[in-house]
């Protein structure tokens, strides 16, 4: 008898519960004029912005068109920030307060 390994990977995830861990906010077609390589870039830069936040970057570069959605996500994780254009396509991030790390 022959096991695959998909055979039992397929087992393990179907017996896992799945969730969403942050929301894209993308519910509202902001993503609809993006090709999927675009797409993937912002999802990525949004996941490595908010590990390194959370990890105590002093301050992220990211893109214009993520300003938003990294920023709400932040916050649900109790940082506050400032923002600072370089120019329409660039913001970077400061975050100022981090609860629980500085002045809970």
């Amino acid at each position: 008898m022959e096991i695959k390994l998909k055979d039992i990977l397929g087992e393990y995830i179907m017996k896992k519960k799945h969730k969403l861990l942050i929301d894209f906010m993308i519910d509202n077609g902001e993503l609809n004029n993006l090709t999927n390589e675009q797409c993937f870039v912002l999802g990525y830069e949004m996941s490595s912005a908010i590990r390194d936040i959370k990890k105590g970057t002093k301050e992220y570069i990211i893109h214009s068109k993520n300003e938003k959605r990294i920023g709400k996500a932040i916050e649900k994780f109790n940082i506050h920030y400032s923002r600072e254009w370089l120019d329409k396509n660039w913001v970077t991030l400061t975050p100022l307060y981090i609860k629980g790390k500085n002045n809970e």
